[in-house]
């Protein structure tokens, strides 16, 4: 089945060995009973022991099944390897699902026709199968696994050694954590989520009320044809996109632009765009998709990203207090945050080997402030708020793949003026500029860069015409550092996961935000569990040679900092 939460677990396959797979069926077709009382004890009660023993288990996506089993009363110990992952590790450009595995690189295909036919909609439920059916196909998925399994870490270790004993000591522990930060799941205040639903929904009517007053008249607000007349017949503004029918398009692109070149009516239209996404999908939607339990249980993706990020749907949720504050931590329980500082650009340096930078780091000095100093030769109480947000977007919007004419856009300054700061940017740091031509040019060379922890980006310059290669440069540049930025991150997780199953924090996982981690913490111990996270997260990074900073906030919901405010 598919939703761990609420329906049952039919049948469990196993392969020992490649060739080699055993189904243990726990009812029939329909969710029949096929065992008699005292033998279903007997069979769980074995399978208890099984997934509880020591012996090395593993699966593709494993997640999944893990949260399957442990929902109903199998706990796993001893998780050691994910096919998912293996696979991601080897290519991250190729699909990782079972079905395309099985036939690029065994061969087989359409394994699962029967299965298949037998489930002719997203409806069907899987005990309608008949069993002769789901079990062959169960028991071949098993054995694919396994025979994909003894492939895959083969070939890392003979290709990638390093990358591999980093996938069994870092990604396959982070997958365990994952997974019960999964079925842990995020308080909902069901209460403020009503309320901030109808702050939301009284936005919304009072925008479309502006709206319609500016434009004389009601019209459709979901009608592209509509939109499409209003803007480029009526008010003659400029089509800057065709749909694929050749129509004007006004997706949010265009609705962007216009309103962004002054356009009242189209900033109106983009604020009640946003009123209506943010209630939609990060206000009701959460509230919808609840567990059995009341909470929201996200997932998080190992494999969701080139670069090494985890994804998850909690990660677009927009940094507004608002919306944030409808997580909330359960009773004796308060909400504690620790996020990584300017860790991105902390990465830049140390592979650039930028020691002013790193030397700013390490004092815990305000870096975009004092690289603005540099930059400009001023003194750093000089330094003006908008010249430090300059420098950081220059910076960040290098790491990112962005242009002069980019950054001059999101500055809203000349492109001129923003290869001027890029052009000092560069001067002032040196090094920095020498590790990005050399990142390129290894990168040309290989097809592939390679993140400090092992990870590889593979790009494939031949067959790319001049855009694609451009791309592929950015994205050699960008990946080293967020790869190994994010890594950091999943390192530390793995840590506090660790620490709280030995008891040393009383700090839960609940959610990570990119370079950020959340926990829920013991409200009666979380002063001590500061200084525990902060402990554990502040390591050195051998890899690199420098330690990372962390700020911490405690409240008592995701971005409250009642109880105390960010610092590192």
């Amino acid at each position: 089945s598919f939703d761990w939460m609420r329906e049952p677990i039919l049948c469990i396959s196993f392969s020992p060995a490649p060739g080699e797979a055993y189904v243990v069926p726990l009812v029939g077709q329909h969710c029949v009973e096929i065992w008699d009382s005292q033998d279903k004890l007997k069979v769980e009660d074995t399978l208890r022991r099984i997934f509880q023993s020591g012996t090395p288990k593993g699966g593709q996506n494993v997640k999944f099944d893990v949260k399957f089993l442990t929902h109903n009363g199998f706990p796993v110990n001893n998780l050691s390897f994910d096919t998912l992952v293996e696979h991601y590790l080897l290519n991250e450009n190729l699909p990782h699902d079972l079905k395309f595995l099985a036939s690029h690189e065994l061969e087989e295909s359409g394994y699962d026709e029967e299965l298949r036919l037998a489930l002719p909609s997203k409806n069907t439920p899987f005990d309608s199968v008949p069993t002769e059916i789901l079990w062959k196909y169960v028991a071949f998925d098993a054995d694919v696994t396994q025979t994909l399994h003894q492939l895959f870490t083969s070939r890392l270790e003979k290709d990638n050694p390093k990358l591999l004993r980093f996938y069994r000591e870092v990604l396959i522990p982070l997958e365990r954590v994952l997974t019960e930060m999964e079925i842990r799941g995020v308080v909902l205040d069901e209460e403020r989520i009503q309320k901030v639903s109808k702050e939301y929904e009284g936005k919304i009517k009072e925008t479309e009320s502006k709206f319609f007053a500016e434009v004389g008249r009601d019209i459709n607000l979901n009608s592209p044809k509509q939109l499409s007349d209003l803007f480029f017949k009526e008010r003659k503004l400029t089509s800057v996109k065709k749909t694929a029918t050749g129509a004007e398009s006004v997706d949010d692109d265009v609705i962007n632009a216009l309103a962004d070149g002054g356009d009242p009516v189209a900033e109106l239209l983009r604020g009640r765009r946003t009123y209506v996404k943010w209630k939609g999908t990060y206000v009701d939607g959460p509230y919808e998709q609840r567990g059995p339990d009341g909470r929201y249980h996200a997932d998080y993706n190992i494999t969701g990203t080139v670069t090494g990020r985890l994804s998850s749907n909690l990660h677009a949720i927009p940094d507004d207090p608002t919306i944030r504050g409808i997580y909330c931590a359960p009773p004796g329980y308060v909400f504690m945050g620790a996020d990584y500082s300017q860790i991105e650009m902390l990465v830049l340096a140390a592979l650039a080997k930028e020691e002013i930078i790193l030397e700013l780091y390490a004092h815990r000095e305000d870096l975009h402030k004092l690289m603005a100093s540099y930059i400009f030769r001023i003194r750093p109480e000089e330094v003006t708020p908008e010249l430090r947000r300059a420098v950081k977007f220059v910076v960040f919007g290098l790491n990112y793949g962005r242009g002069v004419w980019s950054i001059a856009k999101g500055l809203q300054i000349s492109e001129a003026e923003a290869k001027e700061i890029i052009d000092q940017y560069f001067k002032t740091f040196s090094r920095i500029k020498d590790w990005r031509e050399e990142t390129k040019l290894f990168a040309k060379r290989h097809g592939y860069v390679e993140s400090v922890f092992g990870r590889r980006r593979h790009l494939n310059f031949d067959a790319a015409d001049y855009r694609e290669a451009a791309a592929m440069e950015r994205q050699a540049m960008n990946t080293p550092i967020q790869g190994a930025a994010a890594d950091i991150t999943n390192i530390a997780l793995v840590r506090v996961g660790a620490a709280e199953k030995n008891r040393e924090t009383y700090s839960l996982p609940v959610n990570t935000q990119h370079d950020a981690l959340l926990f829920y913490t013991r409200e009666d111990m979380w002063k001590e569990d500061v200084v525990k996270i902060r402990g554990i997260m502040e390591r050195k990074v051998p890899e690199l040679g420098v330690i990372p900073h962390v700020s911490i906030t405690v409240g008592t919901r995701w971005g409250d900092d009642s109880l105390m405010k960010k610092e590192s």
